[in-house]
């Protein structure tokens, strides 16, 4: 951060899973969801034992640093400086970015904004991978209502995910949208009915 800026830096969080928040207390204050709120001061509503397995067993996450003690590990706490209730801007000196709450994978999760130009940065809402909506803090149905609120937006040109690649087409929106509503009449929207396979992407419920 410090080649980019010698001004202070507020992190905006898009949701408050332990994978978004790993180096929160190097900064001086966070900005999140009021739905997220109560997490990130109380802790999230999952055993840091069960944390711990997860991230022994993910893919992403079981070659960690040398100097990660993984039994010393607890998820960050902290208050935060910035509560979001949704539809704020953020102004970048000449650019403007736009709060959208976007609850499913988590209840506060947001995804930020910018439609001069059309990006659309989606945290764990939208990703080419396998999308968690497995956890009992998740709502299937919640989800799928965000990922239509996000096809509804005037201008997309890019999305930027929270995960795997950095960028994703715009038509990955539709293609998650239109597969969530094809569980939904089938009546597997739900926790409980296992991995769902797509060509750039699954859903894990």
């Amino acid at each position: 951060m410090r080649e980019l800026t010698e001004k202070p830096v507020t992190v905006v969080t898009t949701h408050w899973h332990w994978d978004h928040i790993g180096d929160h207390r190097s900064f001086p204050e966070f900005a999140v969801h009021i739905g997220d709120a109560a997490w990130a001061t109380d802790g999230l509503p999952i055993p840091a034992e069960r944390l711990r397995k997860i991230l022994v067993a993910h893919p992403l996450t079981n070659i960690p640093p040398c100097e990660f003690d993984l039994e010393r590990w607890h998820p960050f706490r902290g208050e935060p400086a910035i509560l979001f209730k949704g539809d704020e801007t953020i102004e970048l000196g000449g650019r403007t970015i736009r709060v959208l709450h976007t609850p499913g994978h988590s209840p506060g999760h947001i995804c930020l904004y910018e439609e001069e130009r059309g990006f659309l940065a989606t945290g764990d809402l939208a990703y080419e991978g396998t999308i968690d909506l497995w956890y009992e803090s998740t709502d299937p149905v919640a989800y799928l209502h965000s990922i239509h609120s996000l096809i509804s937006l005037p201008h997309v040109t890019r999305l930027l995910p929270g995960h795997l690649n950095l960028e994703a087409s715009p038509t990955l929106l539709n293609e998650i949208y239109h597969a969530c509503l094809d569980l939904y009449h089938k009546g597997e929207l739900h926790h409980g009915s296992g991995i769902h396979s797509y060509n750039r992407f699954a859903l894990r419920l």
